[in-house]
């Protein structure tokens, strides 16, 4: 017989050891499903935070765009305009509506304040994004 052999056939078991039993089985079962539903909930709630993060990306793009077409526009076009007013007509897309609209300024009657506003529907929860901008009225 080998030494270890001989080292595995000497060694005792405590009285009343059989090995694993039913318990210690389901306790080990019970902790790797709660350390699974652990991973798998932050992975769902990061799905949706990217979803969401994701939304208001194009959100801000579409208003921005927005914005960005009224910068083109020349100094006599922000003069002869008749405030309050809706600047560009709505825009519709599959999930997103984008309005903008122009007043005069609170704080200096001589530049125009431009509002881009976004609606979207995120389940049941309506979101919107505004951004505004500044134009002068001087030509």
């Amino acid at each position: 017989m080998r030494w270890a052999e001989c080292v595995w056939n000497e060694r005792k078991k405590p009285e009343g050891s059989r090995g694993f039993i039913l318990i210690d089985l389901m306790v080990a079962v019970l902790l790797v499903v709660t350390v699974v539903m652990s991973i798998s909930a932050l992975y769902l709630q990061g799905n949706r935070m990217a979803g969401r993060s994701e939304r208001l990306t194009v959100a801000t793009f579409l208003a921005q765009e927005r914005l960005e077409v009224l910068k083109k526009q020349p100094a006599r076009f922000w003069h002869n305009l008749s405030l309050p007013t809706e600047l560009l007509p709505p825009t519709q897309t599959d999930l997103y509506e984008v309005t903008v609209d122009a007043d005069v300024d609170t704080d200096d009657p001589q530049l125009v304040r431009a509002t881009a506003r976004v609606q979207w529907m995120e389940g049941s929860k309506a979101q919107w994004l505004q951004l505004e901008a500044l134009y002068s009225r001087i030509p």
